[in-house]
């Protein structure tokens, strides 16, 4: 599962039917962070440049069909139960967000397998 930003800030859910994988990949240069943080607003909060929180509850209406699949759904509930013992889990007003790993397009990428 890839939260994707494009060049434009246009924000994404790729590969939702991956839940082995999570990261955020952004297209855009590291000197844009304040950018990136405004473009994120709703949908996932920065946590210094090389993680970010992203709200569960965005990326379960993001999934699309997926998120009426009973499979889908323990699957995904499988994934948070694992980021939940790596204390990846934040919960907050809006709901729970799960942490993830920020690629660059200037830094090799090695997401984290969950």
């Amino acid at each position: 599962m890839e939260v994707y930003v494009s060049p434009e800030f246009s924000i994404s859910l790729k590969d939702a039917a991956d839940l082995r994988r999570f990261h955020m990949r952004v297209d855009v240069d590291r000197d844009r962070l304040f950018d990136l943080g405004a473009a994120l607003r709703g949908i996932a909060d920065l946590d210094g440049p090389d993680h970010a929180w992203v709200s569960v509850p965005w990326l379960m209406q993001s999934a699309g069909s997926l998120d009426a699949n009973e499979q889908w759904h323990m699957n995904f509930g499988r994934m948070l139960d694992y980021a939940q013992r790596q204390n990846w889990i934040r919960k907050g007003p809006e709901g729970a967000s799960v942490r993830a790993h920020v690629i660059w397009p200037d830094v090799p990428d090695h997401p984290p397998q969950l």
